[in-house]
């Protein structure tokens, strides 16, 4: 059963095979370049092991918004020596739409500090409910700023015990 079209492009959408699709500017074709903020999938914390030996072996250091957990691999146990980002954003923060707008902004100041990162290290940040509100308050260098200070705290103290 063909469906009605009033333009002619419509019929042509509706009679593209699957496989060719309508040529757009999507990311999937690769038409769009990517966002310099998004953090490379393979450089994600994505599995519930890998979040849980970052809590069990790593330091943390808290804020009245963000709780960080920093945890420094050896080079052995990695194949291509990448700093991995992991985060977690509960419910609490907002709906959906404000919990994504927040994971999205945490990638984006976490990659402009991953570059003064040394070595090689797993992070968690933990989104604490009120983040949304203050992100929308401060400026995108307050993020990097408390981002920068709660990964030297996680830092000094993993020298300590050392």
């Amino acid at each position: 059963m063909a469906a009605r079209f009033s333009s002619v492009a419509g019929r042509e959408v509706a009679s593209a095979s699957p496989r060719k699709g309508v040529v757009g500017c999507t990311r999937a074709t690769g038409s769009l370049p990517a966002p310099d903020y998004l953090v490379k999938r393979r450089a994600r914390l994505s599995r519930s092991r890998d979040f849980d030996a970052v809590y069990r072996k790593g330091r943390s250091a808290a804020s009245r918004t963000l709780v960080v957990y920093s945890f420094n691999r050896d080079a052995d146990d990695d194949e291509d020596g990448e700093t991995r980002l992991g985060l977690a954003v509960p419910r609490r923060v907002g709906d959906a739409v404000t919990r994504n707008r927040a994971k999205r902004k945490l990638r984006e100041a976490f990659t402009t500090v991953s570059a003064d990162l040394e070595g090689t290290c797993d992070v968690v940040i933990v989104a604490r409910p009120g983040l949304a509100e203050t992100l929308e308050r401060e400026t995108p260098q307050w993020l990097e700023t408390e981002l920068r200070g709660l990964l030297a705290r996680t830092a000094t103290a993993s020298e300590q015990t050392a």
